[in-house]
């Protein structure tokens, strides 16, 4: 009999260990395919990559692991034979892809199509190799101090924009629990996106049950953490770095950073210039996530957030150009001023004048390394939007 019942326990796991499901493939890596090679990254659930001539054209969707399918959308800003009526992700040049993956996440085969038209196309796919180990940056202990502080200020940007979202998909749900669990669910996938500076992760959200007690007591705990928040972003505006923003915190945002005394020196103009290049490529990263910020705001509040660290890459940027040509910065305090309104043809008209911004950055970047001096970085910028505008169609 004991025996008889460790065969029945023994068979019971194994029919279990069969039935499980497969891990989850990590899809990030090299791919080889008929449109040419094609970079993935994978984040959780979702999944961006760029293929193309000289990485032209985009790829963003969600990997779903129970049916290993990718379903998103492919996308071109340098235009196609075939204009979309609508927008995607801010590009009249798009389409849908569905793709399917073996079971080790090494092969797809899928389908794609223009605009919003059947997908009746076909796209198959070969993983090929892991993506390289970005090049990790040398900068001087200032600047990198300064690099981590701006990086941190964008994650605490990017997890008030969850938290606002996450509430406003509390108040749609209306106390259902289904609706409760996806809102956790988009919520947990958003911070998982985001690599704070410190370790210390906060534990995911998981209500099983939701009712008027538990509501206000997650709203409460929210509206908290949103606060604390903002008194650190606040800190950060005021200069504190990661020495001292215990330091402004404890005193409640009432902060002077500590004056540092500087040796006189007189700056060459070789290295005013890649101070100047310097700036410009870490700002760069602060102009793509106001990018995406404005593409994905759906509310005032949420795009008044974006238009704060737009405008505070802008102020960089122009100070970064006074200080490489000696001229002095504005002593005079600048503020952004909020949005009153937010519709589309605001979205669309901001999302224009970051890719200038972007574009303009990535010029000036390129003619610096292509041996332009101080004084020859606009006209070297110019022939390059001369280019720019002659080779759309």
């Amino acid at each position: 009999m004991k025996y008889l019942l460790t065969l029945t326990a023994a068979l019971t796991l194994s029919a279990q260990a069969q039935n499980a499901a497969p891990p989850t493939p990590d899809l990030s890596g090299v791919w080889s395919s008929a449109f040419g090679d094609i970079t993935l990254q994978q984040q959780g659930g979702v999944v961006r990559g760029q293929y193309g001539k000289n990485n032209s054209k985009g790829l963003t969707g969600r990997f779903d692991a129970q049916t290993r399918q990718l379903i998103g959308h492919w996308l071109s800003g340098n235009g196609t034979s075939h204009r979309c009526k609508t927008q995607q992700y801010g590009t009249s040049y798009w389409g849908r892809v569905q793709w399917t993956f073996d079971t080790a996440g090494r092969q797809f085969q899928g389908t794609w199509g223009y605009c919003d038209q059947p997908m009746k196309l076909k796209w198959k796919g070969q993983w090929q190799a892991a993506l390289p180990e970005p090049p990790k940056p040398k900068l001087p202990p200032q600047l990198q101090a300064q690099h981590d502080i701006m990086a941190t200020k964008r994650d605490l940007l990017l997890t008030q924009i969850a938290i606002t979202q996450v509430q406003a998909c509390y108040a749609q749900a209306d106390g259902d629990q289904d609706i409760i669990n996806l809102c956790d669910q988009e919520f947990n996938a958003r911070m998982a996106e985001i690599q704070p500076q410190n370790s210390a992760k906060q534990p995911p959200l998981q209500h099983k049950t939701w009712n008027a007690e538990v509501k206000a007591q997650t709203l409460a705990a929210q509206q908290a953490q949103s606060q604390a928040i903002a008194l650190k972003i606040t800190c950060i505006d005021k200069g504190a770095q990661a020495d001292t923003l215990a330091t402004c915190l404890a005193q409640n945002g009432e902060f002077t950073p500590p004056k540092v005394e500087k040796p006189a020196t007189k700056p060459a103009t070789t290295s005013l210039l890649q101070k100047y290049r310097r700036s410009l490529k870490k700002h760069l990263s602060d102009l793509q996530r106001a990018q995406i910020c404005y593409r994905a705001a759906q509310d005032l509040h949420i795009a008044n957030i974006c238009g704060q660290t737009f405008f505070d890459a802008k102020v960089a940027i122009d100070a970064a150009v006074n200080t490489a040509i000696g001229l002095p910065s504005d002593s005079k305090p600048q503020a952004f001023t909020p949005y009153k309104h937010w519709d589309k043809q605001r979205q669309q008209h901001l999302l224009a004048e970051v890719d200038k911004w972007l574009n303009l950055s990535q010029w000036r970047i390129a003619c610096i390394d292509e041996g332009a001096s101080i004084f020859s970085i606009d006209a070297c910028v110019e022939g390059k939007q001369r280019t720019h505008k002659g080779g759309k169609q």
